[in-house]
């Protein structure tokens, strides 16, 4: 499994499947980031998956994911929860999105299926979730709150037009 390295600047390109409008030609990254982190979701939505996960010894894991989106009165919030695999307690991670504002970040873990989720201080948000090469500041998409983003270009994904940002870490150890 590969780690971030936090003493690096983390430069991430994220590609945005959003329809751009002639207007958005003429926005800066900035407004248009704030645009899309504006946007909250209007109804509650619930999603399943795995993350399949490479360990180093060329081994493969599974790690089961459920993330539900609900309404709250000041914005929305993510859940993010994990089974127990193989070592790995469940964890959860709990993101308040507020317009306007930074996210906040709680998460939980439990090491049994019986037991309830217990709290973890998150000292760093761009440690490893779960045992997987995600972080809770990924999970979050804090990286559309980092400040200067650029445009790179502009280019299509799957019939899709999109615009690639830059965005650095101004913090990128913390």
């Amino acid at each position: 499994m590969r780690h971030r390295s936090t003493g690096c600047i983390l430069a991430l390109l994220a590609c945005v499947h959003l329809p751009l409008m002639a207007e958005d030609a003429e926005k800066d990254a900035t407004e248009w980031m704030a645009e899309i982190t504006g946007r909250a979701p209007v109804s509650r939505t619930a999603i399943y998956g795995v993350f399949k996960l490479r360990l180093p010894d060329n081994q493969r894991r599974e790690v089961p994911i459920k993330l539900i989106t609900e309404l709250v009165p000041s914005g929305w919030s993510d859940v993010w929860e994990t089974q127990p695999v193989e070592g790995i307690p469940a964890s959860r991670l709990m993101v308040m999105h507020q317009p306007g504002q930074t996210n906040s970040y709680s998460l939980s873990q439990s090491n049994n299926s019986d037991r309830p989720f217990e709290a973890v201080a998150l000292t760093n948000l761009f440690t490893a979730f779960a045992g997987t090469d995600f972080s809770p500041g990924d999970l979050g998409l804090e990286f559309f709150h980092w400040p200067k983003p650029v445009f790179l270009r502009s280019e299509m994904r799957k019939g899709r037009s999109c615009r690639v940002v830059q965005s650095i870490n101004p913090q990128p150890g913390g």
